[in-house]
């Protein structure tokens, strides 16, 4: 790794300390490069929409997407204090262009003296990369999670006798432009919803002040449109971890050590919160350990209750990757019977349970007209649905689904470690199990409401 200080590049304090710590500006003749963004996988299509509604939920100023057989978009928050309008280019953007396929990590010394790390699989930067440390160790111990949990990576080594910065800066030029996120605009479920609250308001107001007319607000509001708004806004309350956010708790679930300081890790949980997972892991201590040790080696995440002289509970969070369902575009109810049922029966003999319910509607709140009426649904609206899912089994059977789990969200996910004596392909010494729902979209274009006011709040 190079600690060379730059002759072209000048180290830019955050564009005014705007920011912060965890990103670093280099500034090219005016272009500003960028390192240290927040990355989010992005799954499905319509990415242009992912990514812009990604950037207003994270508050974001400026948000760039890079595309391949993968995609993700890079957010970054906060505020230009210059007066001219500032050109902005993502580091890390523009890595991903030069590496389209695989798995590649790279590492550069800054002129700061701090060390950048980014690492990008089939073009999407990997989460929690494009990072910045300041120690060789922390480096260290990210890459060596990183080869665990991608073990094609490849390490892209940089030529201590060629500046790679100016190569960067060029490339970020034509491929990492970081665009202005406009607070103003509005999606589609956003402009829909708007123009049926103004209508609403309108008409509310129209009938508040003037004798009931034979003109309703169900005639004035296209049912379609209406029911659209509703369905959205059901659908924008559910989450979907995929493929991504599924890996990314397996992978911190997996980081806990099965021994610390006399120590035996005896299970582990996550459950979703808000915007991070839940963790707890159960440990039993051995004969010669102590409280005292296992306080000694403790990550500063972890809280730790003793359950008194034997056992000890750790808490811990793990941050959530997930999408709202409505920025997604799922698979049909028929495709799914088709393909992925069939992928899971394929499965099967690899699991001690594997259950796939029924689907049920997602429930939407029905709109309702001037006379608090429930507006009828068109037929031809589809909608959307979920399907509960039970898996257990080893824990080397769950990456053999992983790649199945594009669309689906986790209500829990638990590990169990229990010797046995005869090990075999369903039985093992780790034991997963998981318990959350597919989403897929209605084929019938036929979706059960209840129309009942007591109800329509249920979600």
């Amino acid at each position: 790794m190079n600690r060379r200080t730059l002759s072209k590049a000048k180290r830019t304090s955050g564009i005014g300390g705007a920011w912060g710590v965890d990103t670093e500006v280099l500034d090219y003749d005016g272009h500003f490069l960028v390192f240290g963004l927040e990355w989010f996988p992005l799954l499905g299509g319509q990415l242009e929409r992912q990514a812009d509604s990604l950037a207003r939920q994270r508050r974001a100023s400026f948000r760039v997407l890079t595309t391949g057989a993968a995609a993700s978009v890079g957010l970054l928050v906060g505020k230009s204090k210059r007066s001219r309008k500032p050109r902005f280019f993502s580091a890390a953007a523009a890595f991903a262009s030069m590496h389209p396929s695989g798995t590649v990590a790279t590492v550069l010394v800054l002129p700061s003296g701090r060390y950048w790390l980014v690492a990008v699989h089939e073009a999407a930067i990997i989460a929690r990369t494009d990072r910045l440390f300041e120690h060789h160790t922390e480096v260290h111990h990210a890459l060596q999670a990183l080869r665990e949990a991608h073990p094609g990576l490849v390490i892209h080594e940089v030529d201590d006798t060629v500046d790679p910065f100016p190569e960067l800066a060029a490339r970020a030029k034509q491929r990492g432009k970081l665009t202005r996120v406009r607070p103003s605009a509005m999606s589609m479920p956003g402009v829909i919803a708007s123009v049926v609250a103004c209508t609403i308001a309108a008409v509310t107001w129209r009938h508040a002040v003037a004798p009931p007319g034979p003109i309703g607000h169900d005639r004035l509001v296209d049912p379609g449109v209406a029911w659209q708004a509703a369905i959205a806004e059901s659908a924008s309350r559910h989450l979907v971890h995929g493929v991504s956010g599924t890996q990314a708790v397996l992978e911190a679930m997996l980081a806990m050590p099965v021994m610390v300081a006399g120590w035996n890790l005896r299970s582990m949980e996550c459950v979703p919160a808000a915007t991070a997972w839940r963790c707890e892991a159960q440990f039993q201590r051995t004969p010669t350990a102590t409280n005292d040790d296992l306080l000694g080696v403790a990550k500063s995440d972890w809280s730790i209750r003793f359950v008194p002289l034997e056992g000890a509970r750790v808490v811990w969070s793990v941050p959530m990757v997930a999408l709202p369902v409505n920025a997604i575009t799922l698979h049909p109810a028929g495709r799914n019977d088709a393909r992925l049922l069939s992928a899971l029966q394929g499965f099967k003999p690899a699991f001690t349970d594997m259950h796939l319910e029924q689907a049920q509607p997602l429930p939407v709140r029905a709109p309702m007209d001037a006379h608090r009426q429930a507006i009828a649904r068109p037929s031809n609206l589809s909608g959307y649905q979920r399907r509960a899912i039970r898996l257990q089994g080893p824990l080397r059977s769950l990456f053999v689904l992983l790649p199945e789990t594009a669309h689906m969200s986790w209500e829990r996910i638990a590990l169990q470690i229990s010797p046995v004596n005869q090990p075999s392909l369903r039985i093992s010494t780790l034991r997963v199990s998981l318990s959350g729902v597919l989403y897929e979209m209605d084929d019938a274009h036929v979706l059960s409401v209840d129309l009942n006011p007591s109800n329509l709040g249920k979600s």
